[in-house]
């Protein structure tokens, strides 16, 4: 199909594709950018229809399909109404089946969730639908997000929209403007549709030509007398670019509002020593056994490298990075202690010795298991704050379930085999060589591995309960304050969980299936394989762990809700760094550790507006419920170690862990306990917000 059309509001004509495509042809029809193209109308003919706001845009896209790439634009419509309906409802219309993609679609739904953190409201307070004419064909990819977040937040505070301005950018868990690709391609797709304004990611001034493959200075190809390009840090500078209108946030808190409470720094201090002080028992127990082993005494050199990290972070005063880096060294001494009893006793023929040894770690991780259930069942939280601490606990927890399901899983497999060998319950006294004494090794210890690692994150989760604020007397006892608290957690939960799986689901799509293609094997093959510790971290099926703990936690109860907002946070977060590392940021992998980075500048950029954002947000959490959460403080506090630790590794880890300070004061302010004498009203220079199912007159806000 070639027609060619004139449609409204474009400066020039405008080709049908018939495909979109993102960067290589497998990724087809995906969305790279996009840019505004008319105003904010304001729908309502009398006073007693409720407000309903909508804001054209244009899309803008390239298609990197074996004809090569192209580019162009699709006109998109956002619809923003007062929601009558006390739940998060977020619609994503299309005029053709199955026209948009699951990236397309997270991108929605994160642009609803970042306009309302923005404006200071509720993600339940509107009801918000997208819908793109493009033709029939297919469109997707996250690099409209923030065009559709500014466009959202136009409609949420009434303001007009310039039609001069376009952009490009992904939307981050904090708000910034994420790097994209073919920057040059799109903007040459805005310039023929008349765009005078120009917004880009702060720190690509330079981005590749998809065509020639060159590296391209934005400013000097697309600035003049008559075009103007802007970077943009974040969705406050995408809003003010579309309306022309400040949204005045809080200014960031100071660095050092941002330290740990006492209590907090105390008790991960005391755990962090325990830690230091357990792994150094552990090695003097191994040495004991006096093993001649090169592959142990390797183990035991990166755990000797890791005790004198978690110990210099310790002196130089940064808690939280120690209390991590102490817990995993930790869990790592506790490992290659648990192999080298196995491998003396089977290398001593003791077999059953070995068995039993092995039985033995295994059951001592229920009473563990248990004990943390029973301390999680009867919380509710004490305020919105209080709330972070729970879903931090819950995280680590979860973490553990994972690994004890991992464990559980690798037993019953050993165990069919040892049945085989005749290392069962009923055990023959056999002949082994240095053959199977290998293979009864790797069967005893592979589940223990997981175990670990289930009780070091059990460890976590306790003691995070630790740490939790003072319980606030106005609240406590106050029933429909706790349900009302649960009814905000549920629909955040709803929310990204949507997100979480579709940014999942995008990173197999970008990293894992080619992967999988270039060595041959399958996809699901290759989820095991990708030693990414984040992919690791947040690859299991969310189900799972809901199905497990709906039986100890009850299927409706509060805990359980933050259980679900916990797994779908956790994976969100790790998800949305996934996709900064290896689509934004180019990052490269070998044998699960960052080799290169494609995009330096832009790394550096991400990561300084990362650290700032976090404090701005802590900044709005203070505002909004009195104190920075101190699960905000503490990831807050392991970023900027990790960011002064240098080396690519350890900087994205920065970055997850900023985004994670970020997100936790962003859930405050929405989550926090309002009523109708205290709540914050939206920010910005628009109208008086409407409440849910009011309504204002056609007049309240013109058409430019």
């Amino acid at each position: 199909m070639n027609n060619v059309a004139k449609r409204p509001g474009s400066a020039a004509p405008r080709r049908s594709l018939p495909t979109l495509s993102c960067r290589r042809s497998r990724l087809t029809h995906a969305c790279r950018g996009a840019a505004v193209v008319a105003s904010a109308l304001v729908l309502g003919a009398c006073s007693s229809l409720p407000i309903k706001r909508q804001i054209d845009v244009d899309v803008l896209w390239y298609n990197a399909g074996t004809a090569g790439p192209g580019q162009g634009s699709s006109r998109t419509n956002v619809r923003v109404e007062p929601n009558p309906e006390d739940k998060i409802r977020v619609g994503v219309i299309e005029s053709a089946s199955l026209q948009t993609g699951k990236m397309w679609r997270a991108a929605i739904w994160m642009a609803a969730f970042q306009a309302a953190v923005a404006t200071n409201q509720d993600p339940a307070d509107w009801l918000v639908s997208v819908e793109v004419d493009n033709l029939g064909d297919r469109i997707d990819g996250p690099s409209a997000g923030g065009l559709l977040t500014a466009a959202m937040m136009a409609g949420m505070l009434g303001a007009n929209a310039d039609a001069n301005f376009s952009m490009t950018g992904t939307v981050n868990p904090d708000g910034t403007i994420g790097p994209v690709s073919g920057i040059p391609n799109k903007f040459s797709a805005a310039v023929n549709n008349g765009k005078r304004v120009l917004g880009f990611p702060l720190g690509q001034g330079k981005a590749r030509d998809l065509k020639t493959k060159a590296m391209v200075d934005l400013k000097t190809r697309f600035g003049s007398d008559n075009v103007r390009l802007v970077e943009m840090k974040d969705v406050g500078d995408a809003y003010e670019a579309l309306t022309g209108r400040s949204l005045k946030g809080p200014a960031p808190l100071p660095v050092a509002a941002m330290a740990l409470p006492d209590n907090v720094a105390k008790a991960m201090t005391e755990q962090t020593k325990h830690w230091l002080g357990g792994a150094q028992r552990t090695y003097r127990d191994f040495e004991a056994l006096k093993l001649n082993n090169p592959a142990l005494k390797r183990r035991w050199e990166v755990v000797n490298r890791n005790f004198g990290l978690a110990e210099s972070l310790l002196k130089k005063g940064r808690v939280s990075a120690a209390y991590l880096r102490s817990a995993g060294m930790f869990a790592a001494a506790d490992s290659a202690l648990l192999l080298a009893r196995i491998v003396s006793d089977v290398g001593k023929n003791e077999l059953i010795a070995a068995r039993n040894f092995a039985n033995g770690v295994f059951e001592s991780v229920d009473s563990r298991m248990a004990d943390t259930i029973k301390r999680f069942k009867d919380i509710e939280p004490r305020s919105a704050s209080d709330l972070m601490t729970l879903i931090d606990g819950y995280e680590a927890f979860g973490e553990a379930v994972r690994y004890l399901g991992d464990a559980i899983k690798e037993r019953q497999k050993s165990n069919r085999e040892l049945q085989v060998i005749g290392l069962g319950l009923k055990a023959k006294k056999l002949k082994v060589d240095n053959k199977l004494k290998a293979r009864l090794i790797r069967l005893l210890y592979e589940p223990l591995e997981a175990i670990i690692n289930a009780n070091v994150n059990t460890v976590i989760a306790k003691q995070s309960l630790e740490f939790r604020p003072a319980a606030d007397e106005s609240e406590r006892g106050n029933r429909k304050r706790s349900q009302a608290s649960q009814g905000r957690v549920e629909r955040l939960g709803q929310l990204l969980r949507v997100a979480a799986g579709a940014n999942k689901t995008y990173f197999e799509t970008i990293a894992l299936e080619p992967m999988a293609n270039k060595i041959k094997i399958s996809v699901s093959d290759a989820r095991v394989r990708f030693k990414d510790p984040t992919w690791q971290h947040i690859r299991h099926d969310p189900r799972m762990l809901h199905s497990i703990l709906e039986e100890h936690l009850g299927g409706n109860s509060f805990p359980l809700s933050i259980f679900d907002l916990s797994t779908a946070f956790n994976i969100y977060i790790g998800a949305a760094t996934l996709i900064a590392k290896y689509y934004s940021l180019d990052m490269k992998l070998n044998d699960g550790r960052i080799t290169a980075v494609g995009r330096k500048k832009a790394f550096a950029t991400m990561l300084t507006l990362a650290e700032e954002k976090a404090r701005e947000h802590a900044a709005r959490a203070k505002r909004a419920v009195g104190d920075v959460p101190v699960a905000a403080r503490i990831a807050y506090q392991t970023g900027r170690a990790f960011e002064e630790l240098g080396g690519a590794e350890s900087r994205a880890d920065a970055l997850e862990q900023y985004w994670r300070s970020s997100m936790f004061s962003q859930l405050a302010v929405i989550l926090r306990k309002r009523v109708s004498a205290d709540a914050e009203p939206a920010v910005g220079t628009g109208p008086e917000q409407p409440t849910r199912g009011a309504s204002l007159s056609a007049g309240a806000s013109a058409s430019p």
